[in-house]
């Protein structure tokens, strides 16, 4: 599906990538076996070093655990199987920050 067709078609109302994959990082990664949790494991760790290393995305994970407070979210991705995914560990960090109080 074209990106422009998402919000038109009702599939996305914001695109987010602040918070998706680097292209780098899909290189690295690219024909690994998702089937293999040691693989998988490997790639998931270094999505959410990634992310969290990026001031802008760790930020981001903030504001959609304070978003996700007051009302539900979705997380798409093209990715048929959320569990081979970096959505399970997008989801993760979003729990987490939710819990997290500033000093």
């Amino acid at each position: 599906m074209p990106r422009d067709r998402w919000q038109a078609d009702g599939y996305f109302d914001v695109w987010f990538p602040v918070v998706a994959p680097t292209l780098a990082l899909f290189r690295r990664f690219r024909g690994r076996d998702l089937n293999d949790p040691a693989e998988l494991r490997g790639i998931l760790d270094a999505y959410e070093r990634d992310v969290l290393k990026n001031t802008e995305s760790r930020q981001a994970i903030h504001l959609l655990a304070e978003m996700a407070k007051r009302t539900a979210i979705s997380i798409g991705c093209y990715c048929a199987d959320e569990r081979r995914c970096h959505r399970s560990r997008l989801k993760l960090l979003i729990e987490r920050a939710a819990k997290w109080k500033p000093l």
